[in-house]
């Protein structure tokens, strides 16, 4: 694999910014460089931040945009590299447009893609980078959303809310869920069949790829269900407090024994047979069978709020502190990544290994465009 070095871009842009010193007759005192990614085909952007402060000039936003410098694409196979060899890594910060923490994202393509959150935010992004509202705020906070292709577009959030979208970049609507706890989860086969999971323990499912919905019974009341996920056939889990895993086996949801009493956030699966749960204090579940459930070590203490992967060898578990966790042995090993940001991150989503983004805290968007290490 090739490498190019970070410097061969600082002495680049920094000799294209002094031309632009002598025109405008400045100097620029400190030189602030952000390596938000690796762009497969714009090449990367190093942003000049400060001015010098002596000079006693405050450039407008405008001065500063045309200091943005794009260089040319990195070589095909290439990946970046700072000083001495160490990895620079290529996940960037996207500007989301909202300061309200984001709950829920989800990718139908790298032209679809859609993040909720705080007071109903709805966003959109109709190329993978830049997001805007997709309808009107609810004002009801919105914690999930899936879909697998057009007419099945779903989010839930608080009070029993599920919008529903026809069709990329269209209108959401409500739905009458027949609840009016917090649904905290939803999940879809891609067929029709659709799955909603809330608080004190509530279930729900659609058969008409979300346009109706009717209680199922739950095995338990006890417990808040946080996250659900489906296989293509069908084969369904939920998580929830305490340590709550709910499987689905024939036509029935059944409790499953998780070996641990922590809060259990997030659930995904490459298939019924490899199934990951993350939760509080860095707890990490695999199983390879949907009925037993082996702890990994995860390397961390921080919550875990959601995983996803494009596949067994390429999985994703995100949490509190900017934590990102990555591994591509089933989970044998989880390496920690570089987000770039303190904030929490609570749901991650993608079409394929070099195609992920993931939501959090404060407005917080993150993508990556390139396959990891």
């Amino acid at each position: 694999m090739a490498f190019v070095t970070l410097t061969h871009f600082l002495s680049a842009f920094r000799t294209s910014l002094a031309k632009v010193e002598q025109s405008d007759g400045f100097a620029v005192s400190e030189l602030k460089v952000e390596v938000p990614a690796i762009l497969s085909q714009k090449g990367l952007e190093v942003l000049l931040e400060v001015p010098n402060p002596e000079a006693g000039i405050t450039p407008d936003p405008a001065y500063l945009a045309r200091l943005t410098m794009s260089f040319s694409a990195l070589p095909p196979g290439a990946e970046l590299t700072g000083p001495g060899g160490a990895p620079v890594d290529p996940w960037k910060a996207l500007y989301s447009g909202t300061t309200e923490s984001l709950y829920g994202i989800h990718a139908r393509s790298s032209g679809d893609v859609h993040a909720v959150g705080k007071l109903g935010v709805l966003l959109w992004s109709p190329d993978g980078e830049t997001f805007g509202p997709a309808s009107d705020a609810t004002g009801e906070r919105l914690h999930a959303l899936w879909g697998s292709g057009a007419g099945e577009l779903c989010a839930v959030g608080a009070n029993g809310l599920i919008l529903r979208c026809p069709k990329p970049g269209g209108a959401w609507a409500p739905v009458a869920s027949t609840t009016n706890v917090s649904l905290n989860g939803i999940t879809g086969t891609g067929s029709g069949l659709m799955y909603a999971v809330g608080d004190a323990g509530t279930l729900l499912q659609s058969i008409s790829s979300g346009t109706a919905w009717q209680p199922l019974p739950g095995p338990s009341k006890t417990h808040p269900l946080h996250a659900v996920w489906s296989s293509s056939n069908g084969r369904a889990h939920i998580v929830g407090g305490a340590g709550t895993i709910v499987s689905k086996t024939g036509d029935h949801f059944q409790p499953t024994a998780s070996g641990t009493s922590r809060d259990l956030f997030g659930v995904w699966g490459s298939g019924p047979n490899d199934v990951y749960v993350v939760g509080a204090g860095g707890k990490i579940l695999h199983s390879t069978d949907g009925l037993q459930w082996t702890a990994q070590p995860s390397g961390t203490t921080e919550n875990l709020y959601a995983v996803w992967g494009s596949g067994p060898g390429d999985v994703y578990a995100v949490g509190r502190g900017g934590t990102i966790l990555h591994t591509s042995d089933g989970g044998t090993t989880w390496k920690l990544q570089k987000s770039g940001t303190t904030e929490a991150l609570h749901a991650i989503s993608g079409t394929g290994p070099g195609e992920v983004w993931i939501a959090g805290a404060a407005g917080t968007l993150l993508r990556r465009t390139s396959a990891a290490a």
